[in-house]
């Protein structure tokens, strides 16, 4: 089968979850916290999702929607096999990762420490991004290597409003990304490395109610 086609079936039985739903009550963040450059971290409690255990970093976000790519979901395809007429992909060692449902026949490379040209948009400090094929050969005739380059196929999407609706619910954790999350060694370990920083691990209860006993009428507080 043509890794092209592998990726679209992929993507379609991930698409076969349902969508972000209520995680917890009050376990969201405001929309006002949300711009390009941040990252979205699955709720725990977000399952049976296509987003469950996802780390999205969006790279944009206005009134028209939010676009991002997932950091945490690499693939067993290398950039050769999807594009085997480029001759410096071979034995690159470049992997794929999918970036998230929409066009996963799209490829969206992240990269840091390259000027802003054309075709290269700067998303945060020391790190940027392109959809240009002519961007990409000329990173790998360049030998950019995989620890400073990063190649999805697809991104994720939103409508207008729809994610200020995930985030009212608690689907999402937010925070300002950082390069290391991007470029993470271990991308598998992502997740779980970022939703521990949010919320900790523990055994959780509820504690109850503690009232301060009333003082009797016509007594007298002493304090020492």
């Amino acid at each position: 089968m043509h890794p092209i086609a592998a990726l679209l079936i992929i993507a379609g039985l991930l698409m076969g979850s349902s969508s972000p739903a209520a995680a917890r009550d009050g376990a969201g963040n405001g929309s006002s916290d949300i711009d390009a450059g941040v990252v979205l971290v699955a709720d725990r409690n977000l399952t049976g999702s296509y987003f469950t255990n996802t780390v999205v970093l969006l790279l944009q976000h206005d009134d028209h929607g939010s676009i991002g790519v997932i950091l945490n979901r690499r693939t067993g395809f290398l950039l050769e096999q999807l594009l085997p007429e480029l001759p410096h992909a071979r034995k690159s060692g470049h992997a794929i990762y999918l970036g998230g449902p929409v066009s996963p026949d799209t490829l969206l490379m992240l990269m840091r420490h390259e000027k802003t040209a054309s075709g290269i948009a700067p998303l945060m400090d020391g790190v940027s991004f392109s959809l240009e094929r002519e961007v990409l050969e000329a990173l790998l005739e360049r030998r950019k290597p995989a620890r400073d380059l990063r190649v999805y196929a697809g991104y994720t999407g939103w409508t207008r409003g729809q994610l200020a609706n995930e985030l009212a619910v608690g689907a999402w954790r937010v925070m300002r990304a950082e390069t290391a999350m991007i470029f993470h060694d271990n991308p598998n370990d992502l997740w779980e490395e970022l939703i521990d920083r949010l919320d900790p691990p523990g055994i959780r209860v509820h504690a109850p109610q503690v009232r301060e006993p009333a003082t009797p009428a016509g007594t007298i507080e002493c304090h020492a």
